[in-house]
């Protein structure tokens, strides 16, 4: 749901792979956080890998 909502929602945006990815890292970040306090179950970007220049 993320790779295909939030990332092809930025592409349509216009944005760039660099400020995408940066994007990514930050969304993991907060994510690995949840999972790791066990506030969350699952970690939902646990297979999300960045985009390739």
């Amino acid at each position: 749901m993320i790779q295909r909502n939030v990332i092809l929602y930025m592409k349509e945006q216009g944005l760039k792979i660099v400020t995408i990815n940066t994007r990514l890292r930050s969304i993991r970040a907060y994510f690995n956080f949840l999972y790791k306090q066990k506030l969350i179950r699952k970690n939902p970007v646990e297979n999300i890998k960045l985009l390739k220049d």
